[in-house]
Formats: structure tokens, C-alpha cells, sequence
């Protein structure tokens, strides 16, 4: 009950910036003696913060309460293709910095949990900041991420799950996990271009086409979080086979391995779909193509979407976007040319590049919006103190 009493407090301080601790004893309800007790123990542990006296007609001026949101950080960690991507966040998910690997196709899970670690130190070490500053944090992995772990079929996302306990073990605290498609329409949704927006349809193009539904401000995730496959449409004139086993897939020429692999095949030495994106602007025919036909087929597959969910607002995202016009002219071109003209009327399509890290400042907000998030913010020691109070 006293824990619960602290998280109303927080919550209340956190809503209402300023309030005095009489006006948080009226607005939760609670005895004065116990929010003086419990505000005591939030300003020892930097929760909450003394603004100084407010201004009173009478008698001892009260002193107001801020939320800290700078108290602790939240870590956002993306894996994707080659590269990992860690971010510190503060508690309203502001980005405080931002830390990036790149990888090697030798990396498996294993060493990747090896090399995550020391790489957060580092980053919190830049900061001045202690592990024990770290409130949640999030992990965001290429998807599909069924919700039903025994649903997964792959050997990489059989281990996505032993990843996550390990980092919580590590950390000492609680780590979440999605896809990263899910993780940068959750980012979109609260800090981007559907931060306004109850309904959007968010498209990210990275070692995967996917996409993610937000009905109602909330991700719509389909049976056992399967939801979102746009990359497995089939797309007219595409003949080349699909790691799924299925041939002319959208990801068969749109994934950025699909695209790297192609690139390859014609002598070119890239080991990252960012140099295919910059010998691409510099001229390079070969990838200038491969650009163009992953337009146009992602093209098409929105267009499908636009067609069946007439979604009002639809955000483009992902390191593909990226390439810029060598992208996005043919893949406009195939909507125009497959979508049905009222409903891309009225679709406000959004080709969002503005965030870079989309999908690991996603995973931080995830980790910020679990259930009891403001109570498990409470140390250990903190707790003890309020219920002996």
C-alpha cells in the first residue's frame, strides 16, 4: 500500500508540475503526514525535485514539486542487419546520447550479448552515469517477434528471448523486446510524425519490409504479434525466390540483404546497405537499380495497404529512406499507380529520415511505458524506508 501511495505521489507530481505537498495530499487523497513522509524519501532519491516557495497570501509559503525526469535514463538497444544502435533516454524519452556499432556477419547472438555490454559502459561512462542510474530498458530485433516464443521457427529468434534475460540479469532490470518495426511505430507514434495522429499505418524498410498498424494510439499486433508482413506480398513483375521459400516477395528485392546481395553480384565490395545508398547518389548504375526496383515493389505493397485500410496518416521509415528521391520517385509512381485515388486522397503520406535511431528510442519508450513503471522506480531502499515510515 505505501509503495502504491509513492507511485499516485509520482504520478500526481509528475502530471502536475509544481503542486505543493498539501495540494498532492488533497489530489490523492492521502494524509498529509504520509506524503510529507513519502515525498522526503522521492527527494533523497532524486525523483522529485524542490522548486522553491510559491507564492502564498498568508503565512509559510509552500514549497512546489517537479518530477525529475533526469533522475535516471532509460537504454533503447537496436539490433539490425549489421549494426547495433544504443541510446540513453531520459524519463519523459528524450535522447540524452546515442552509441553505434557496426557488426559482422560473424556475429551471432552470442557474441553480440558480449559485445552489448561493454558498449553500454562506455556510453554511460561518456554520460557520468552509474548502471544503477538505469531504469528499464528495451531491446528492439528484426521481426517478426511472434508474442508466443515456441511460435518461432528461426534459430536467431529462438534466442531473442535467452538475450533479453540475459541484458535483465546484467542490468538489474527489467528489459522488454519487439520487433524493430513495432518499436519505431511505438517512437512514431509518441515522439515522430504520428505523434498526433490516433490512426497511421507506419512502413520501415530494413533487413525487412514491415509494417505496424497504431488503432486508437495502440499497435495493433495481430494473432501471436504476427501482424505486419508487408514484405511477403507478392509483386507484380518479381520472379526472384524469398528466403521464405516463396518467389517474387517484395523483400526478395527490397530487404536490404536482398538489395546487398544484388549489389554484390555485380563486383561491387559492400558490406553495408549505407554504401549502397551512397554509391547509389555518386552514380553507381547497378544500384541505382536495385533502389529503384525496391521502390517501386514497396510502391505497390503500400498502395495494397492504402486500398484495405485507408489509413489517414502513413509514415515511411527505416535506413532506406535514406537514398532520398532514387527511392521514393518510383515508389510514389507506384502508388499513384495502384492505389485508388480517394483513398491516397486521403492518406497523408509522411517519408520520415528525421530520426535515425528510430527504432532503439522505440525500445526505451517501450521500457517506459510498462505497467507499474512509476513504481519500480522506487529503489529497493527507498521502498523499505516508506513502508517504515
Amino acid at each position: 500500500m505505501r509503495r502504491r501511495n509513492a507511485e499516485s505521489i509520482l504520478q500526481a507530481v509528475r502530471q502536475q508540475p509544481g503542486l505543493s505537498r498539501a495540494d498532492v495530499a488533497r489530489v490523492c487523497d492521502l494524509a498529509k503526514s504520509t506524503v510529507s513522509s513519502v515525498v522526503d524519501e522521492l527527494v533523497k532519491s532524486e525523483l522529485v525535485d524542490e522548486t522553491g516557495s510559491k507564492e502564498s497570501s498568508r503565512g509559510r509559503r509552500p514549497v512546489g514539486l517537479m518530477f525529475n525526469p533526469n533522475s535516471r535514463v532509460a537504454v533503447g538497444l537496436s539490433l539490425d542487419h549489421n549494426r547495433l544502435v544504443i541510446v540513453l533516454c531520459n524519463l519523459d524519452g528524450i535522447v540524452q546520447a546515442v552509441r553505434t556499432k557496426k557488426l559482422t556477419r560473424r556475429n551471432n547472438l552470442q557474441s553480440v550479448a558480449s559485445i552489448v555490454l561493454p558498449e553500454l559502459q562506455r556510453l554511460l561512462a561518456d554520460q557520468d552515469l552509474v548502471p544503477s542510474k538505469i531504469a528499464g530498458a528495451g531491446l528492439a530485433v528484426p521481426g517478426p517477434l511472434p508474442s508466443v516464443p515456441a511460435a518461432c521457427t528461426e534459430g536467431d529468434k529462438l534466442n531473442y528471448e535467452s538475450l533479453r534475460k540475459q541484458l535483465a540479469r546484467e542490468l538489474k532490470c527489467s528489459v522488454v523486446i519487439d520487433s524493430n518495426t513495432n518499436m519505431a511505430a511505438l517512437a512514431e507514434s509518441r515522439l515522430g510524425a504520428a505523434r498526433d495522429c490516433e490512426e497511421a499505418l507506419v512502413v520501415r524498410l530494413g533487413q525487412e519490409v514491415r509494417s505496424a498498424l497504431i488503432v486508437d494510439h495502440k499497435l495493433l499486433k495481430g494473432a501471436q504479434g504476427r501482424a505486419g508482413e508487408l514484405g511477403h506480398v507478392k509483386a507484380p513483375g518479381i520472379e526472384r525466390a524469398c528466403k521464405c521459400g516463396k518467389r517474387g516477395c517484395i523483400n526478395s528485392v527490397a530487404a536490404t540483404d536482398a538489395i546487398l546481395s544484388r549489389c554484390q553480384s555485380s563486383g561491387a565490395q559492400f558490406d553495408d546497405i549505407d554504401e549502397v545508398i551512397s554509391s547509389a547518389i555518386g552514380g553507381d548504375r547497378h544500384c541505382r537499380e536495385a533502389l529503384i526496383d525496391a521502390g517501386l515493389a514497396v510502391g505497390y505493397g503500400i498502395a495494397i495497404c492504402i486500398n484495405i485500410l485507408a489509413p489517414p496518416h502513413l509514415i515511411l521509415t527505416g535506413r532506406l529512406v535514406a537514398a532520398g528521391n532514387l527511392l521514393l520517385d518510383p515508389l510514389r509512381e507506384a502508388i499513384t499507380k495502384f492505389a485508388t485515388t480517394d483513398n491516397l486522397l486521403n492518406c497523408n503520406l509522411v517519408f520520415d529520415d528525421s530520426h535515425n535511431h528510430i527504432e532503439a528510442i522505440g525500445a526505451s519508450l517501450a521500457s517506459l511505458s510498462e505497467d507499474d513503471f512509476l513504481l519500480n522506480l522506487i529503489s529497493e531502499s527507498s521502498a523499505k524506508a516508506i513502508q517504515e515510515a
